[in-house]
C-alpha cells in the first residue's frame, strides 16, 4: 500500500491487523436494533519506529489495534458504522508515533446480494 509522504520514509514502520470479527449493535434500520451483527474491522497504521531490540517494548503493540476497534463498537448501538471508523482513528492517533492510519469496517450480512457494505477512511497526524 503506498501513501506519498509515507510509503517512503524508511523511519516509518506499517502494521496491521485484517479481519478482526465482532458481534456488535450496528444499523440505521429498524432491524439492526433487535439483535448484534458481524462486523468485520481492517485496521493500517503507520508508526515511527520506536527502537532496534526485538522486544515489546520496542514495538506498537498489535493488541491496541484489536482494543480500538472493540472500544468504538462498546458505547451502545452504534448508527452509522463511519463513526465507529472514526473512533478507532481517533484513538490511535492519540498517540504521537501514530503517523497515519486507514480503518475498514465491513458489514457482510448486510445484503443478500453483495459480499458487503462497508467504509473506508484514512486519517493523518498533524
Amino acid at each position: 500500500m503506498f501513501i506519498p509522504g509515507y510509503s517512503d520514509n524508511p523511519a516509518l514502520m506499517h502494521l496491521f491487523i485484517r479481519a478482526l470479527e465482532l458481534q456488535v449493535m450496528v444499523g440505521a434500520y429498524a432491524h439492526e436494533y433487535d439483535a448484534p451483527q458481524r462486523v468485520l474491522v481492517d485496521c493500517d497504521v503507520w508508526v515511527t519506529q520506536q527502537g532496534d531490540g526485538d522486544s515489546l517494548d520496542n514495538a506498537f503493540n498489535y493488541d491496541r489495534l484489536v482494543e480500538a476497534a472493540q472500544a468504538a463498537f462498546q458505547t451502545g448501538h452504534v448508527v452509522l458504522q463511519e463513526t465507529a471508523a472514526k473512533r478507532i482513528a481517533e484513538t490511535l492517533l492519540t498517540d504521537p508515533v501514530v503517523r497515519c492510519v486507514r480503518v475498514q469496517t465491513t458489514k457482510p450480512d448486510a445484503y443478500d446480494t453483495v459480499e458487503a457494505a462497508g467504509v473506508e477512511l484514512w486519517r493523518f497526524a498533524p
